[in-house]
């Protein structure tokens, strides 16, 4: 189920498969998704055909196609959150760029010693370079033309010790992709703006 979960959220359904781990965390479904389909999909069987092709990436557990998955929604992201609640702390350190904002008000009323959830199982890098590229609007999924203007944007880097699974076995993307959550404790801001003319 936390496999299933795994594909679907690193294959285009990561606003679905987050928004309904959210809910299952705090008991309520964030509210852009009220009147969507989500809560009707909870009892539902998974349909992760965009990653069929990655067979038995858990020994016994061969992904042969739609008709052998038996993993509901509700039961997929119940097994994500679970899978990063336990995860083994992580010995290197991730980031994840962020812009916009609501985001940077937040972030930029925080001060060292605060602490801050991210609630429901959220994408960070491994990759310093994917994090920058994220942050400045440069990715590859942000179809790499940069941010306007003046949009403010900055890295989070959590130290090594961060409980997350590393999804790059189960993720078309070379992002180098860690799914991980909780609480973090910020132990320092630093200002790497460069001056422009």
């Amino acid at each position: 189920a936390a496999t299933d979960a795994v594909m679907q959220f690193t294959q285009g359904n990561y606003s679905s498969i987050r928004a309904m781990a959210v809910q299952e965390i705090t008991g309520k479904l964030p509210d852009k998704y009220k009147d969507s389909f989500l809560p009707g999909w909870r009892g539902k069987a998974m349909h992760p055909d965009p990653l069929a092709q990655y067979k038995e990436f858990f020994r016994g557990q061969a992904f042969i196609g739609n008709r052998d998955r038996r993993a509901t929604w509700g039961e997929g992201v119940r097994a994500l959150n679970d899978a990063v609640r336990t995860a083994k702390p992580l010995a290197v350190p991730i980031y994840r760029g962020v812009y916009g904002r609501d985001n940077m008000a937040k972030l930029l009323a925080m001060k060292p010693g605060q602490t801050f959830d991210v609630v429901g199982p959220t994408s960070f890098t491994v990759d310093h370079q994917v994090a920058l590229d994220f942050a400045t609007g440069m990715s590859r999924g942000q179809q790499g033309r940069g941010l306007a203007r003046g949009v403010k944007s900055a890295i989070i880097e959590v130290l090594p010790g961060a409980r997350g699974l590393s999804v790059q076995a189960l993720s078309p993307w070379r992002q180098r992709e860690v799914i991980s959550g909780g609480r973090f404790k910020i132990v320092g801001i630093k200002d790497d703006r460069t001056p422009t003319p």
